[in-house]
């Protein structure tokens, strides 16, 4: 995730939270954010396993378009009784930490490479003005 801060933000507020339409409000912040995040689900179909997690099953056309998904899964939480947000909250949260856990080494090693590629050894402007340059510089 390229902004884990906010996003951890949202979680602690989460946590602390015990009033049922503040933690539908989280939920509906929190939920999106990690449901279209491709560094925590890569496939549509990766997602059915969080869902098994909190009970929820939908039928496989809903698996197809993540936007759908999401849709009926805050559809369900705005929809619940104050014990099942709970029931939610609780198990929503331990969730996003242990995918945290399990992806950021797969995320940090990601963006590592991505680094690498990025930054050349050759320093280029250096090459330009060497190549290109009424004063010949020493290089």
């Amino acid at each position: 995730m390229e902004n884990n801060t906010l996003f951890f933000i949202n979680i602690k507020t989460l946590k602390n939270t015990n009033q049922p339409e503040k933690i539908k409000f989280e939920l509906c912040s929190i939920i999106p954010t990690f449901f279209l995040s491709k560094d925590y689900f890569k496939h549509t179909k990766d997602i059915q396993p969080f869902l098994d997690k909190l009970n929820l099953s939908f039928k496989d056309y809903v698996f197809k378009n993540r936007i759908l998904l999401l849709g009926k899964f805050l559809k369900i939480i705005l929809g619940s009784s104050d014990d099942q947000v709970l029931e939610y909250k609780s198990t929503i949260c331990e969730i996003i930490f242990q995918y945290y856990e399990d992806c950021s080494d797969t995320v940090l090693a990601d963006k590592n490479k991505k680094r690498n590629i990025t930054y050349n050894k050759n320093n280029y402007m250096k090459e330009l003005l060497l190549k290109y340059s009424r004063n010949k510089l020493n290089g």
